[in-house]
């Protein structure tokens, strides 16, 4: 008969891919890997048995205490199983490379987690906002890549959230590594984020010509890239139909969801903007450019809230601080394009923050909750032979990586939650999993590999390796050194590293190759530096001050705490550096001891409560510390693995089945490179971790009724009872380890004492007993396996339904009028979308002039700031000097509109007079 578990079959990469082959011809995508892991195949096709109905067969087998083929739902229920009899946090760990179904199981996951959680009309109402959140996320996050059809542009730590009963109560998004260069710039045959095809494609003609988008992905520019994908099809109408049910699910309101889509709308029409250099028009004027189509300028202002004239501006000119100067730079048409690009991505980084913090002031449960599932769901590895990865693709692969050690050094440590038998006099022999120790080395340096229990913030890290060095670079970008390039970063690189065995040297152009677990890969360091540096122009925060800018929405958003910003000595309304934080805004939740545990960790729960500063939410910084991107990343990554460090872990590895996303087909020469690149046969030759221990007398006390059915004599001494128990049930020392001090159980024999437990207390609460029910049968055999088929036909289980409750109350002492809870949405009242959809938020005229507060072009007022005496004396010797030029032909005929550049002409002017005069007197 075959087997559901690799564990179970030789360690060899032909017999692991055999197992694995067969039964993904059976459609049995989902294989086990010891108790704590799964193994999935993307099928690329929908398949029947993840649909509601064996969903809750799932459901009923883990409420009898039964167990069915491998399965994500079978997982899930083993998830719920041990947060729900041992207390103890659990966290899931989504990994595999692009392509490979991480999503999906993300969704399938959650989904039946939130299934055996919710209970209630309040906990249904909760569970459909966190999966209308999941929705949300993916619109705005996700993107149609060469490699996968709806790929995940960010990273993502979710949190949910429990009560003492195992109801859901809340949820926690955590998201951070947003790909905001795929806005504006997208590779070949690849799409930009799916929420702008959805807009295109779902919203109605009335919808369409207030937002001005009544076009083909073909007229924006920033769609023209894919050269495959431009056009939307019916899977994004689909979408915006699901985005806005859950929108509305997650209680935001029909003018708020306007305002987020005219930002969309804006942002699209910022890409179409022209530039043109002055200096090829017959106008004699200043270098700074100027946007050649005027109607599209005015079209982004209306949306924005803002007066045409400072958009230009804006768009045209950048404020720099140099030397502790503030300086306005006059930009060309290619760097105003630059400019552009930036602030497109800008505005849709903080609608995304707006969106991901909205969502979690609405469902994160207000105090510490008793128990979370956390879910980490992470781009997978990205290497695409048709091109060089970019700075984001850098980000994404040091993440796996990353990712990928935390995995192996828990298969590879003794050390759990519940403790560390090898303290307790227990031999279990591992061996060390390895396989990116040195790829680590490589790009953060030896003395950052392993570092959880570092608290070094982002802004004062020194990593080293390749990443240290990018800092450094980026630094002194910042500081305003002028040596600082790409090309001397990729030659730094070949100086310091190119002997190192993961450093590969790469025969493309301007770039490097670095050998990851999952391959190799070449990077183009075109741009590393400055996105790494990733500061936000200061211009783009003052254009959106209050008193400039009519749509509180956006003004709102550019005043969140998580923009940081530095505002001038002189004056604090003007900001002179900005950077937007790459990290959460949200922290992980955490746990500390109440008391010393006697094994490293205390061995069952009850002895921990979580703790995060303020509500686990981030205070906001200065931009003078502002971190790096890589740094950010490094600190979050930490901070996620130390939070799961301290749970029951469990691993789901993803495998791509083919490269050309294509169903029932499965490419052994790509399964088996994925199965040697995350060392499944390394993992399954480690021995299974103990899930549970406990100290004798605790173990006694806890299943003493066990004991006694099955006649062991309690006049023993507690060791004994648990001796003779072990001998009664047959157990090896792999399923039951007596320790010096504590007993260790396997996940099997551990949920078949549970689930004895669980049917005698729901025996006592008035449930008759079946009178066949045989206990020592029961412990035996406590699970139900059909290894040929998914679900048994029908199959009987051992027992009544079970309902394991911490407190076992009764449905009428859990109802709202006992508890004190509200059966209306903690969401306030319902969204008043009304009739009409979102055209009731352009309210009676959907003409865009009805749009929320969209200004008129209105000349702008310049802020006047404090100057000193000595500024005040050479502004006088100025006019002194330039008298004779009256302002209103600068404006006119120089076309020079902006008061302060027309004083810095006559400043410049001013400063040639000078040195012709001494030029001529050195002379003469």
């Amino acid at each position: 008969m075959a087997t559901d578990d690799l564990c179970a079959v030789p360690l060899t990469d032909e017999s692991l891919y055999s197992t694995l082959s067969s039964r993904y011809r059976k459609d049995l995508i989902w294989t086990r890997l010891g108790s704590t892991g799964l193994v999935s195949i993307n099928p690329y096709k929908p398949l029947i048995h993840t649909n509601d109905e064996h969903l809750a067969t799932h459901v009923e087998a883990y409420r009898q205490g039964g167990e069915l083929q491998a399965h994500i739902y079978e997982l899930a229920t083993r998830i719920f199983f041990s947060m729900r009899r041992s207390g103890l946090d659990q966290s899931v760990v989504l990994s595999g490379i692009t392509g490979s179904g991480k999503t999906t199981s993300n969704v399938l996951l959650i989904n039946a987690v939130l299934k055996l959680a919710t209970h209630s009309k309040k906990e249904t109402k909760m569970a459909n906002a966190i999966r209308s959140a999941h929705q949300i996320l993916a619109s705005f996050g996700s993107a149609r890549t060469a490699q996968n059809a709806s790929a995940s542009r960010f990273a993502k730590w979710q949190e949910l959230q429990f009560n003492e009963r195992g109801r859901i109560i809340g949820a926690k998004f955590l998201t951070f590594g947003l790909d905001k260069h795929r806005v504006y710039s997208v590779p070949k045959e690849e799409r930009t984020f799916d929420v702008f095809y959805a807009l295109l494609a779902g919203t109605s003609l009335e919808e369409k010509n207030a937002l001005q988008i009544n076009y083909s992905p073909d007229h924006f520019y920033f769609l023209t890239n894919a050269s495959r994908s431009r056009h939307v099809d019916t899977s994004d109408q689909i979408a915006f139909d699901n985005l806005k049910t859950s929108l509305k699910a997650c209680g935001f309101k029909a003018k708020t969801v306007v305002q987020m889509f005219q930002i969309l709308a804006a942002i699209l029409h910022l890409g179409n903007l022209q530039f043109l250099d002055t200096k090829d028009n017959a106008v004699s004027t200043l270098d700074a450019c100027v946007v050649k189509n005027k109607d599209t300028l005015e079209l982004v202002a209306g949306l924005l809230g803002v007066s045409s004239e400072r958009l230009e501006m804006t768009l045209t000119y950048k404020l720099t601080l140099v030397s502790k100067e503030l300086c306005t730079v006059f930009l060309n048409s290619q760097q105003a394009a630059q400019q552009r690009d930036a602030f497109a991505s800008a505005l849709y980084v903080v609608l995304f923050q707006y969106i991901v913090e909205n969502i979690n002031t609405r469902t994160c449960y207000e105090q510490e909750p008793p128990n979370f599932v956390g879910i980490l769901d992470m781009p997978g590895f990205q290497t695409v032979p048709q091109r060089d990865c970019g700075f984001e693709d850098f980000c994404i692969n040091f993440a796996s990586e990353r990712q990928m050690q935390f995995v192996w050094q828990g298969y590879s440590s003794n050390q759990t939650v519940v403790g560390n038998p090898t303290l307790d006099e227990i031999d279990t022999p591992r061996r060390e999993i390895g396989g990116t120790i040195g790829c680590m080395e490589l790009l953060v340096g030896k003395q950052r590999k392993t570092d959880l229990e570092d608290k070094t913030p982002a802004e004062s890290l020194e990593l080293g390796g390749l990443i240290g060095v990018l800092d450094k670079e980026a630094r002194r970008l910042q500081a305003g050194a002028t040596d600082v390039s790409d090309a001397n970063l990729l030659a730094s690189y070949g100086r310091q590293f190119g002997a190192h065995p993961s450093f590969a040297k790469s025969g493309h152009a301007f770039s490097f190759g670095i050998n990851h677990f999952a391959g190799t890969a070449h990077y183009n360091v075109d741009g590393f530096t400055e996105k790494n540096q990733d500061s936000l122009s200061p211009d783009f925060v003052n254009l959106f001050r209050e008193g400039s800018c009519s749509n509180e929405f956006i003004q709102q958003l550019f005043q969140s705490e998580s923009l940081m910003v530095q505002a001038h000595p002189q004056d604090d309304r003007t900001v002179i550096k900005a950077q937007l934080p790459t990290r959460p805004m949200r922290s992980p939740s955490t746990r500390r001891p109440k008391r010393k545990p006697p094994v490293e960790h205390d061995p069952m729960p009850g002895f921990e409560e979580k703790v995060t500063s303020e509500e686990g939410k981030r205070k906001p910084d200065e931009v003078q510390n502002a971190a790096t991107v890589l740094d950010q990343l490094y600190v979050t990554l930490r901070d996620l693995f130390s939070t799961m460090a301290n749970t029951q872990k469990w691993n789901i590895f993803h495998i791509r089945p083919n490269d050309t996303q294509q169903p029932d087909s499965i490419d052994a020469r790509r399964v088996k490179a994925q199965i040697k690149a995350m060392l499944i046969p390394d993992i399954c030759a480690q021995p299974s971790p103990y899930i549970a221990s406990y100290a004798y007398d605790e173990f006694v006390n806890r299943y003493g009724v066990i004991l006694g059915s099955l006649g062991i004599d309690d006049q023993m001494d507690q060791r004994g009872q648990v001796t003779a128990l072990a001998r009664r049930m047959n157990w090896t020392s792999s399923q039951c380890a007596l320790g010096e001090r504590y007993v260790w159980l396997s996940f099997s024999e551990w949920r078949g004492l549970e689930n004895e437990i669980r049917a005698r207390d729901k025996q006592q609460r008035g449930v008759v007993q079946d009178p066949d029910y045989d206990i020592f049968e029961k412990l035996k055999s406590p699970s139900i396996n059909s290894n040929e088929q998914l679900l048994p036909p029908n199959a009987p289980f051992a027992s009544g339904r079970f309902d394991d409750s911490a407190s076992y109350l009764s449905e009428d002492d859990y109802s709202p009028s006992r508890r004190g809870y509200d059966e209306a949405s903690q969401f306030g009242g319902e969204s008043e979308w009304g009739d009409r959809g979102l055209l009731a938020g352009f309210g009676p005229n959907t003409d865009m002039s009805q749009m929320y507060g969209t200004s008129k072009n209105e000349e702008e007022a310049i802020e006047e700031m404090p100057i000193s005496t000595a500024r005040v004396w050479w502004v006088r010797f100025v006019w002194l000097m330039t008298w004779w030029i009256p302002s209103f032909l600068l404006r006119w005929i120089g076309k020079i509109k902006r008061e302060d550049v027309r004083m810095a002409w006559r400043e410049k002017f001013t400063l040639c007079i000078l040195i012709f005069f001494f030029s001529a007197v050195v002379i003469f």
